[in-house]
């Protein structure tokens, strides 16, 4: 049997040129195909497009509008994983950040192979919140069927119930 291995697309959003190219050659050195641009607005072009497994976004680009880019970003796509990373690294920015729904928060300057364990755990989560939801369909499902069942044998026993007494007052 023939087994196709496509590799995992990353999005990478930053607005300097250098450091956007710099990572792109890393992340695809590690086996990841790399979507980059300049703009929240591009990405969210790019991720109504495309499928895309983990967006990686500078944090500058998300100005004041950090909620709704992530919202907008996280409703296209609810498994998206999220990783901001930070010229300007702020404790209380890498909370509301989380907050927001990013999975993790990265200061720069970056070191290459920590991003690349930030992507692998953001995966990693990403896979697991994937299987979360679907165990989850699966109880509401199998719940659903359940409550139909008993109501079926809630009907068996209402009508051997009355056939009883019918019986009992017929004697």
């Amino acid at each position: 049997m023939l087994s196709v291995v496509v590799p995992v697309r990353l999005l990478l959003v930053d607005d300097a040129p250098e450091a956007r190219a710099t990572l792109e050659a890393h992340l695809t050195r590690c086996g990841f195909e790399v979507v980059t641009c300049a703009s929240g607005d591009d990405a969210l072009g790019i991720l109504a497009r495309q499928k895309i497994s983990c967006m990686l976004a500078e944090a500058r680009l998300f100005g004041s509008g950090a909620a709704e880019l992530l919202s907008r970003a996280l409703t296209r796509d609810p498994n998206l994983a999220v990783i901001v990373l930070s010229s300007r690294p702020d404790v209380a920015d890498a909370v509301r950040y989380l907050q927001y729904g990013a999975m993790d928060y990265l200061p720069k300057p970056l070191e290459l192979p920590g991003v690349e364990a930030a992507v692998q755990r953001a995966l990693r989560r990403r896979t697991e919140r994937i299987h979360e939801r679907s165990a989850g369909r699966l109880l509401k499902e199998e719940l659903v069927n359940l409550g139909a069942e008993l109501a079926g044998e809630r009907a068996k026993v209402e009508g051997m119930t009355v056939a009883t007494l019918e019986a009992l007052v017929c004697v």
